[in-house]
């Protein structure tokens, strides 16, 4: 049964579109392939093959050991030669598209897929989407949230699945695996800023039935149910995913997914804790190590508390920042952020100064009040900072920004 996305997809009458994500199917007006091509099976995996190396020549030998490796021909380039004549035809035959088979063309050597004959493929436009929305992302964030709903709704799981078995489908199916992600990731942000929870919710949904042990999409989820008041939807899942993560992986949940847990207890129906329990809650978590490390509004707080010390006593005060970034000045991958910033906050809570105040700024950024020092003394903090981060996590592309300044005065 064709699938949603390949229903609702607007395109040129006449025009041959190619699904790969979550199945293979070729369509032409309303005649799909492959149907009934059972015994075509080589034909439709060199044909999926060339699909992914697209604009590449390849040579027969190789195309013959990625598909069939270990097999022995007396003659590869007549085998491979057999396979492309049948593939042609059954493209110019089974499609009434005779000038398709002009897509595939021997140059160099080697055999490549050439859109000579315009087709529409999912991944290009997926690509194309993902492309425009993160564009459009900081000026026109409406249209961009628009753009990567788009683009999600073409993602229904792996690319090519049936070729899970190959290594040449291995890498494409982790990159389009991680741009799904990247894209819900970026447009829960959108969304959450539009306070459009009843939509994170949505999309998160879809997300989660491909994608079920992302413990960020399920947060992601949660944090949208308790926005739109669902408490005993948010509790109800809370229990089903961690009893599921425990079962399938054996790990208990995190401390994110506990921060929820706590905030699903606070709704009207279950005031359940005493002061004990609120004590805990009160007590610094990080009383027995060195800087403080607290949300913005608190750190807002203690930045007007130092304005005002600093009037009064004249001792120094700078305000640090701290931003990882890739060269080119773009956010990472969200998963590749998170892991950074992780360990950054780690670094931070081990090599600050009892009195220092750290607080998470926003996905990228950590805000630092460093009392008692001066200018020289503040770049030496800040380089310390740098020098154990590299030490402790394999920067790899990312860069940490630093900047200091005092604080400035009332």
């Amino acid at each position: 049964m064709e699938s949603e996305a390949a229903d609702t997809i607007e395109t040129n009458r006449g025009q041959v579109e190619i699904f790969t994500f979550g199945r293979f199917l070729i369509r032409r007006n309303a005649k799909n392939l492959p149907e009934g091509q059972s015994r075509s099976k080589k034909v439709w995996a060199l044909f999926q093959y060339l699909l992914a190396q697209r604009g590449k020549a390849i040579s027969p030998e190789t195309i013959l050991e990625a598909l069939w490796p270990g097999q022995n021909y007396t003659d590869p380039n007549l085998a491979l030669r057999s396979l492309v004549h049948r593939l042609r035809r059954l493209l110019a035959e089974g499609l009434d598209e005779p000038e398709l088979a002009l897509n595939i063309v021997f140059s160099q050597g080697g055999y490549k897929w050439d859109s000579k004959v315009d087709c529409w493929l999912d991944t290009d436009e997926f690509d194309r989407l993902c492309r425009e929305a993160y564009l459009w992302s900081d000026e026109q964030p409406a249209r961009a949230i628009d753009t990567y709903q788009k683009a999600i709704a073409l993602y229904e799981g792996p690319f090519l699945p049936e070729c899970s078995y190959h290594e040449w489908a291995i890498a494409r199916q982790n990159y389009y695996h991680r741009a799904f992600l990247d894209s819900v990731y970026r447009l829960a942000e959108l969304l959450k800023r539009a306070h459009r929870f009843s939509e994170i919710i949505e999309v998160c949904q879809k997300a989660l039935n491909l994608e079920y042990f992302e413990e960020e999409l399920h947060i992601l989820f949660l944090e949208a149910l308790l926005e739109e008041g669902k408490i005993k939807q948010a509790r109800a899942h809370y229990d089903e995913v961690t009893s599921t993560f425990y079962r399938e992986l054996g790990t208990k949940p995190s401390e994110a997914m506990r921060n929820i847990y706590r905030l699903i207890k606070m709704d009207k129906d279950n005031f359940d804790l005493d002061l004990t329990y609120i004590q805990e809650g009160l007590r610094c978590r990080q009383e027995n190590r060195g800087a403080l490390l607290c949300d913005p509004d608190v750190f807002r707080y203690f930045y007007k508390l130092e304005r005002s010390r600093r009037e009064r006593t004249g001792q120094a005060v700078f305000l640090g920042l701290l931003t990882i970034t890739l060269p080119d000045y773009r956010l990472p991958a969200p998963q590749i952020l998170k892991e950074a910033m992780l360990h950054l906050e780690a670094v931070l809570e081990k090599t600050l100064r009892k009195g220092d105040v750290i607080s998470r700024w926003n996905e990228a950024q950590f805000l630092l009040i460093l009392p008692g020092l001066n200018l020289e003394q503040a770049e030496r903090v800040l380089k310390r900072v740098n020098a154990a981060f590299k030490s402790r996590y394999n920067l790899g592309s990312l860069v940490l920004h630093r900047k200091q300044q005092p604080l400035l005065p009332l």
